[in-house]
């Protein structure tokens, strides 16, 4: 019984951050939902994984931008990508085509 309370509390210890985790609802990404202007900026706003996906974009583009030779060049293959993200508004799972744009210019910087 000793060992069934002990296995019993470990397990409440070790799902405990995890629940806590899941229960915070709060979460945004890089800009301002209030100003989000297309279908795939609300996807971003309304989804945790999309929205966190965007901050590691923003941390790692500025990180990128600092240690670029040729900041131009950067700042427009950053557009294309952008361009190329906003045609997932058309996709049939945008949630997918998004995600899947964030990962592939992540692996890019």
């Amino acid at each position: 019984m000793r060992a069934l309370c002990m296995f019993m509390g470990m397990s409440f210890f070790v799902l405990l951050p995890v629940t806590a985790f899941t229960a915070d609802k709060k979460f945004s990404p890089s800009f301002d939902c209030a100003k989000a202007s297309n279908q795939v900026e609300k996807a971003i706003c309304a989804d945790r994984v999309l929205s966190e996906l965007d901050v590691v974009m923003a941390d790692r583009y500025k990180k990128a931008l600092g240690a670029a030779s040729d900041k131009k060049a950067l700042k427009s293959s950053q557009r294309q990508w952008l361009k190329q993200r906003e045609k997932c508004a058309k996709a049939s799972d945008v949630f997918q085509c998004v995600q899947k744009s964030y990962r592939d210019r992540l692996s890019q910087l």
